[in-house]
């Protein structure tokens, strides 16, 4: 019977991972479940570059595929969009988890991307750290579309997490420099782009900060209805429901 040495053992597995990298970008949809499946189950450490790669650029794919504002056909033809997850499977919670595995600084835009998608992805970009501020920052101010409607909601939550519960195995720690760049994002977002319905990020980001004057001009929110009707917001009973979310969001971040 021959036996393999350690040396053909990793030759095998690395030429296995590269047969899985060509499939996440080529198979129909069941043999790139299949792919996925056997990339999970490979560690982090031991994962090549052709499968990292593979990884990031099918999220993208399937981000662009998903998102609210459709694709032109030409686009959609060239990303494949008729292979797709189906709405009750987990083929992208299960790419964004393999992904959120990385720590190398190239996926950051990637995972801003899936930021709104949960915990899997905020935690990877919060132990991303100090790396990760100036592209969350962006993507905070912008008006990116996604799978799940606007990109910068989930980032503001993510940007919020890192000032209050620094990741353990975070890469490079938030200097104060950038912690000063994230109070004064959440300043800006709270005076010139608040409405009613991004609110709930916005004012989570803001009393992550815990800065004074910002959670005072929360309160008066939460408080004063003339300051709704001042942003066009007239319909009483949604502004009740908008004070209500304010408070509840108050009561979760009490006063330092």
């Amino acid at each position: 019977m021959k036996v393999l040495t350690v040396s053909s053992i990793l030759a095998l597995l690395l030429a296995v991972g590269q047969d899985d990298a060509r499939i996440l970008s080529t198979g129909n949809l069941g043999a790139r479940h299949d792919a996925l499946a056997r990339i999970i189950a490979i560690t982090p450490a031991e994962r090549t570059p052709d499968l990292w790669r593979a990884l990031r650029q099918e999220v993208d794919r399937v981000v662009a595929c998903l998102d609210v504002r459709s694709p032109s056909p030409a686009e959609r033809q060239t990303l494949r969009c008729d292979i797709k997850p189906r709405s009750e499977d987990n083929y992208l919670a299960d790419l964004v988890g393999a992904l959120s595995e990385s720590r190398d600084p190239s996926m950051i835009p990637t995972l801003i991307k899936v930021a709104p998608s949960g915990a899997m992805a905020a935690a990877a970009l919060a132990r991303f750290g100090d790396l990760a501020v100036p592209a969350l920052i962006e993507s905070a101010m912008s008006s990116r579309s996604g799978p799940w409607v606007s990109e910068s909601g989930g980032v503001m939550f993510t940007l919020g997490r890192m000032l209050q519960e620094p990741a353990p195995d975070v890469i490079q720690p938030l200097i104060g420099a950038n912690r000063v760049r994230i109070t004064n994002t959440a300043r800006t977002l709270l005076r010139t782009k608040l409405t009613w319905q991004n609110q709930i990020p916005i004012i989570s980001l803001v009393l992550a900060t815990k800065d004074v004057t910002m959670r005072a001009e929360v309160e008066t929110l939460a408080t004063d209805a003339s300051e709704w009707r001042r942003r066009g917001l007239t319909d009483q009973s949604r502004i009740t429901q908008v004070q209500n979310s304010i408070r509840a969001s108050l009561a979760r971040h009490p006063t330092p």
